[in-house]
């Protein structure tokens, strides 16, 4: 019997260890040859723009809270594309149950030398209603051929606020990822003492 459960957990980390391997992704600005050559979708010819990465971690800390990181890479293909430097981050706002934050944003056109960062001054908060706020941002210098990335961390009051995932949208998406650690409260973890 005990084979039988040493057997099993090591299978478990086994597994657990595959998949940790598999969630390696490139770094916030390094961008392969095929990105940066990349002028059209193999899977829609027609598609302005695709979506390179779209991923999430989610987890939660000690204080109940559900902190997401987000990142989003775009490769622009045409000249009706570029309205996708224009970035709007919807988020739950009333009562401060959510709050946006490290916003980074940049651009990149392979044959220029330099990225086209977002300043902290060009990011704007809006209040849509009573209830949710638009972060806002254009991201700088967005051609036909550049690539835009940004990345922001949502906080969250507490875990009911888990937001559905969609692995497709309206344009061609290469790479959609989403990561839920989920964690035992503090409480939970603790030892506790049986006397026989």
């Amino acid at each position: 019997m005990r084979r039988y459960i040493l057997f099993s957990v090591l299978l478990c980390f086994i597994n657990l260890y595959s998949l940790v391997a598999q969630t390696t992704l490139p770094e916030f600005g390094a961008y392969s040859t095929e990105e940066l050559t990349m002028t059209e979708c193999s899977m829609d010819k027609d598609a302005e723009a695709v979506i390179l990465l779209d991923q999430a971690n989610s987890y939660y800390d000690d204080n109940y809270q559900l902190i997401t990181e987000r990142r989003i890479r775009i490769k622009i293909l045409n000249q009706r594309g570029i309205d996708r430097g224009s970035v709007r981050i919807p988020f739950y706002s009333k009562d401060g149950f959510e709050v946006i934050k490290k916003v980074d944003a940049m651009s990149f056109t392979p044959g220029d030398k330099d990225f086209s960062k977002v300043s902290r001054k060009s990011i704007f908060t809006e209040k849509e209603d009573d209830r949710y706020s638009i972060i806002k941002f254009a991201i700088p210098n967005v051609k036909t051929g550049s690539i835009i990335e940004y990345r922001y961390t949502s906080v969250m009051k507490s875990y009911s606020g888990l937001d559905n995932w969609f692995f497709q949208s309206d344009i061609p998406i290469t790479a959609s990822r989403f990561f839920q650690i989920v964690t035992f409260p503090m409480w939970l973890q603790k030892k506790h003492i049986m006397i026989y």
